[in-house]
């Protein structure tokens, strides 16, 4: 193909070699893929310098106290976010898949089980998303968890006066 790409290039999971050429320059480097991961090559032919990064991968856990159609427009527009913004999204974790003998579903509430989930999918950050309907208010509770610290990094609440799920 010719640089730069107008869609990004789907590879296998494994090793593969990246060979670049410019006229009678030519570049060469090996990189090792993981399944369902964004990587990004940068290269200079005046230094012969090749860099690929790993770019970060997110898995986005979401709860909507029960209202399912908002917790899945909660999670799509999120997710557009972080792809918008060139992260790896990773799968969701199966839901009939235990973890640690309890159920994904309640893992929602359960920081231990979220950051297991983390580590599972081999996240950088798990997102925890909660819609939360409070009188005549919906509330969005977000958390940025580092599962290989085991610890939220960050937080935020909105709060949506007179909503309805859906506009949250």
């Amino acid at each position: 193909g010719v640089l730069p790409l107008s869609r990004p290039l789907l590879l296998s999971p494994g090793r593969h070699e990246i060979t670049l050429e410019q006229g009678n320059k030519k570049q060469q480097e090996s990189i090792e893929i993981a399944a369902s991961r964004y990587y990004e090559l940068r290269h200079s032919m005046a230094s012969g310098a090749v860099v690929i990064a790993g770019l970060p991968s997110v898995l986005l856990l979401d709860s909507a106290s029960g209202d399912a159609e908002a917790g899945t427009l909660t999670f799509e527009r999120f997710s557009a976010e972080l792809r918008s913004e060139n992260h790896t999204l990773l799968p969701r974790v199966d839901a009939r898949l235990p973890i640690d003998g309890k159920d994904p579903a309640s893992c929602l509430e359960d920081r231990a089980c979220q950051i297991k989930q983390g580590l599972r999918a081999g996240a950088d950050v798990v997102f925890r998303t909660r819609l939360v309907k409070q009188d005549a208010d919906i509330l969005l509770q977000v958390e940025a968890i580092d599962p290989k610290v085991g610890e939220v990094a960050a937080s935020a609440d909105k709060r949506c006066t007179g909503c309805s799920t859906k506009d949250a």
